[in-house]
């Protein structure tokens, strides 16, 4: 998936990722096909078994000088995540799938029920 973020020419500010082995490994793979440093991925114990709203909170946390931001963690609470802050409902994020949304706003302490668009969902079988 990290080649398909890629080929969409994402190039990400920041890259944050629950520390569990899974998300550590894809972090660093996706990080890697971005060109993205390896030591500039940050670790956030709090992403591993969270609720989605630990999660808007760490979002919120983010610097408004990064425009594009990956966020790496786990389910329910990564799909829980996508279905409040767009007006979107998806069922399911499965395995390294990827939900990218846009902020309607400019700021990250903004982010709330509503508050983004959904672009797509990419899931690993589109690729098989």
């Amino acid at each position: 998936m990290g080649e398909v973020l890629s080929k969409k020419k994402v190039h990400p500010d920041l890259i944050l990722s629950s520390p569990a082995l899974r998300a550590k490994t894809t972090a660093m793979e996706i990080a890697r096909k971005l060109s993205y440093p390896l030591e500039s991925i940050v670790y956030l114990p709090a992403l591993y078994a969270s609720d989605y709203e630990t999660i808007l909170s760490i979002l919120k946390d983010v610097s408004n000088t990064v425009n594009t931001l990956i966020v790496l963690g786990h389910n329910p609470e990564f799909t829980e995540c996508v279905n409040a802050i767009s007006a979107s409902t998806i069922e399911n994020i499965p395995t390294c799938g990827i939900a990218a949304m846009r902020l309607y706003g400019e700021k990250w302490d903004n982010i709330g029920l509503n508050s983004a668009q959904l672009l797509f969902l990419d899931t690993p079988k589109q690729y098989r």
